[in-house]
């Protein structure tokens, strides 16, 4: 099936986390953009994005609102040299302690910010496509979950 404007994910059943650092290594084949969804509970959840034009962004989805408007950025789609091309590995880290979010991308702090409207829900990756694309493929491997203190 080929969508356009359309984010494939795939939570995991277990565990539920809240309170976590989860860090996990994402190659970008395909597609517009590899996510990691954190405190997923199906249409509301946050998503840490980077794009196959080497930016990244964190957002908060919540479900269908009467305005449709979906996404809140709570840090907007930024470049950033951290971010390796198309094929390669990039290794996504969050640390997310309460209302606050530290977002990393191989090993280099990229962005902070807060937020409680979420506070606990399942972890789930994505691929996305927008624009003239209509698939995506990435592979994800290593992730690791760790509690925060």
């Amino acid at each position: 099936d080929t969508q356009v404007n359309y984010l494939q994910s795939c939570p995991m059943l277990s565990p539920t986390v809240s309170n976590s650092a989860v860090e996990v290594d994402v190659s970008l084949l395909g597609g517009t953009s590899a996510d990691m969804l954190f405190r997923f509970n199906g249409d509301q959840y946050y998503d840490f994005e980077i794009t196959s034009s080497n930016q990244f962004s964190f957002a908060r989805h919540d479900a269908n609102t009467t305005s449709n408007a979906s996404y809140t950025y709570l840090v907007k789609q930024t470049y950033n040299s951290a971010i390796l091309a198309m094929g390669q590995k990039n290794t996504l880290l969050m640390i997310a302690n309460g209302t606050d979010f530290k977002l990393y991308i191989n090993g280099t702090f990229v962005g902070e910010t807060q937020d409680s409207t979420y506070s606990n829900g399942q972890i789930a990756l994505a691929t996305g496509t927008s624009g003239l694309v209509t698939t995506g493929q990435a592979i994800f491997s290593n992730l690791k979950l760790f509690k925060a203190e």
